[in-house]
């Protein structure tokens, strides 16, 4: 893979990937090549990434922080 050889050679001091969602090239795998070579990298790991990308994952995340019950917070909804 092109990506892994030139992060191998590359005297990087630091990786920012940019964009992560469902339309961004960024699925992780830039994230993990770095940390792989032990170069730092600004920005969520791919599991956050992941989790904040997903609507779905994300509420039930927070629903599992948040007690709906003892909340005045309606603003999460199963609506989309």
């Amino acid at each position: 893979m092109d990506l892994i050889k030139q992060m191998s050679e590359a005297k990087l001091d630091l990786v920012v990937p940019v964009g992560f969602g469902l339309n961004s090239p960024e699925d992780g795998t830039i994230f993990t090549i770095a940390k792989f070579f032990g170069i730092p990298c600004a920005g969520p790991s791919p599991f956050c990434g992941t989790v904040c990308t997903d609507k779905s994952i994300f509420q039930s995340v927070v629903r599992g922080i948040f007690d709906p019950a003892s909340s005045n917070n309606d603003g999460i909804s199963g609506e989309g």
